[in-house]
């Protein structure tokens, strides 16, 4: 899987993050430090709500995303579907560090699940 993808750097433009889930379709993107660490999750109705309260596009991405996300130490299947179906569409794998190892997408999950 692509990485990159999903991630975007917390020093980044609310209007780079759009176009990033515009293109991996997941209405979210994972944030991501200069580090590697995972520093929050950015969501499509984030960035509403940031709007609806008069914050530019034009604005760093760490000013509007959420610190408090879910996320795994490792691909533990009942614990991703424990989450998939509290509607979360993008689960970081995180290692001891909060370096991203890994990530699950709902689509792609649930598509390898149907054609097992």
């Amino acid at each position: 899987m692509d990485i990159n993808k999903f991630t975007i750097s917390q020093n980044q433009l609310i209007e780079d993050a759009i176009e990033l889930i515009e293109l991996n379709s997941s209405r979210c993107v994972i944030v991501i430090n200069h580090s590697n660490k995972v520093v929050g999750v950015l969501s499509e109705g984030d960035i509403l709500r940031a709007i609806l309260k008069g914050v530019s596009i034009k604005s760093p991405i760490y000013n509007v995303m959420n610190p408090s996300y879910k996320y795994l130490f490792e691909k533990d299947e009942n614990k991703i579907v424990e989450l998939l179906k509290k509607g979360i569409t993008l689960i970081p794998i995180l290692n001891n560090q909060s370096e991203l190892q890994d990530i699950v997408v709902y689509k792609d999950f649930i598509s390898n699940k149907l054609l097992k």
